[in-house]
């Protein structure tokens, strides 16, 4: 409540720091086991009041992880990513995933309801649209090319399709050998 009354009335960043500093002393304390996603969801809101960004999606992203039973907690979490991806961003695509995923995760009677619904909704129409004229143009694009070049242009996608086959299945085996470690045990 500290930090949520100082990020809300205060206008400098002087005492970002100790808040920051008593709520990660907060989350080493196994009484707040059930309360670090409320914990992590203040630190991220210090992190944007301080201007980090990717400092404040980590911490909502971890506000999500470790979110046990709060539903209203995580779907606020969700909408504060989805906003830093939308308005500060202009990543659409991101946004648009997580306003979806705070759409499903809030009820009704919450006020942030009709608000999350409908820009989940809108932005699913609009990454519709966007995926519809990228494929239109790609077809454009392949429609114009002489065979010779089209022949080329598929050697290369079924090379590079081969190339991240072969990573995929290198990983797995690294995988498999570093769980084989008897070092492991």
């Amino acid at each position: 409540r500290i930090a949520k009354l100082f990020i809300n009335n205060t206008e400098g960043v002087d005492e970002t720091q100790r808040i920051s500093k008593l709520l990660r002393k907060m989350l080493r304390d196994e009484k707040n086991l059930d309360y670090r996603d409320q914990i992590y969801y203040e630190l991220a809101m210090l992190d944007l009041k301080k201007g980090d960004r990717p400092k404040a999606i980590e911490n909502l992203k971890n506000s999500i992880r470790l979110n046990t039973s709060n539903q209203r907690q995580k779907a606020l979490s969700y909408y504060k990513i989805g906003n830093i991806y939308f308005k500060d961003l202009k990543d659409f695509t991101m946004a648009q995933a997580y306003f979806d995923s705070a759409s499903t995760a809030i009820t009704e009677d919450a006020p942030e309801y009709y608000e999350i619904s409908n820009i989940s909704k809108t932005l699913r129409e609009y990454i519709n649209y966007v995926n519809t004229i990228h494929y239109q143009d790609s077809m454009v694009t392949l429609a114009m090319m002489t065979p010779e070049q089209l022949e080329k242009q598929i050697e290369r996608i079924i090379a590079d399709e081969k190339r991240r086959e072969q990573e995929r299945m290198r990983k797995e085996m690294e995988e498999v050998d570093r769980l084989a470690d008897p070092n492991l045990f």
